[in-house]
């Protein structure tokens, strides 16, 4: 019972981590700017429609939404891994909360597996898959892409432990 709730609740902390770190603790490069780049273009069109009336207003929207159209178009490589660690920091959460509500060890050697396996694809997102901005000087390579291997690999290396510790226990038993 203490390792089960150990073990979940580290997942559950990982996987939050993992997930919510990107767009909160550790900010990656795309969010931040991509938000406040649509608010002030917002407000100078916004300024631009009141200076030149209703005719101006219909070439003001067009052009905002012209404008936040190519913003999404423009996001940076950490943009997109912070959005794919959302995924998978979620799925790694989940995996704990089930490892705390299912108490056969066979379904929680497979969650443990599973949580293995998503560690590894936490870890190879920022790394292989799809990367991040290729500046050493930016954020997500300063601060948000160590936060991300750090993360992942305590997934991996706890999720080993404890496959490893349940097999052990379920062969002791049996003998």
């Amino acid at each position: 019972m203490k390792n089960r709730l150990i073990i979940s609740i580290l997942f559950l902390l990982l996987g939050t981590a993992i997930a919510w770190g990107p767009q909160t603790i550790f900010p990656i490069c795309g969010i931040r700017g991509s938000t406040n780049s649509a608010m002030t273009n917002k407000a100078d069109n916004t300024t631009n429609t009141a200076m030149m009336g209703d005719k101006a207003m219909n070439n003001s929207e067009h052009s905002m939404n012209n404008s936040q159209h190519s913003m999404t178009k423009k996001h940076m490589k950490c943009w997109y891994t912070g959005r794919w660690e959302i995924g998978v920091g979620s799925l790694i959460s989940v995996l704990g909360l089930l490892l705390i509500l299912l108490k056969k060890r066979e379904r929680r050697i497979a969650l443990s597996i599973a949580a293995f396996l998503s560690g590894i694809f936490a870890l190879l997102i920022p790394t292989v898959i799809v990367g991040v901005c290729g500046n050493k000087n930016m954020d997500c390579n300063a601060i948000a892409l160590p936060a991300l291997i750090i993360f992942s690999s305590v997934v991996i290396i706890a999720a080993a432990v404890n496959t490893v510790f349940l097999f052990k226990t379920k062969s002791e038993r049996l003998k």
